[in-house]
């Protein structure tokens, strides 16, 4: 699980995660700790959520601009996930 604090993020961002459900700044702070993209599944076994929590997380992030995906050309597609800035 992610070792980040809402704390160590920059002021300007950690204005905007505050302001969302916890389980979306639990996914934020995993997808800033990590280096490279992540998929819902490896995102679910690190943070330890639901893979429809982190779904629903992933989208609450994508709205805010705090992270985007890009597809992953595997069989099947999947998105992969990284925090923008």
């Amino acid at each position: 699980m992610s070792s980040g604090v809402l704390s160590d993020l920059p002021p300007e961002i950690r204005e905007r995660v505050v302001d969302l459900p916890r389980t979306a700044a639990l996914v934020y702070l995993e997808l800033r700790a990590t280096t490279g993209a992540r998929t819902v599944r490896q995102l679910s076994r690190e943070t330890s959520l639901p893979q429809r929590s982190v779904r629903r997380a992933l989208r609450r992030l994508d709205t805010a601009g705090l992270a985007e995906s890009t597809p992953r050309h595997d069989d099947p597609p999947t998105p992969e996930w990284r925090v923008t800035e």
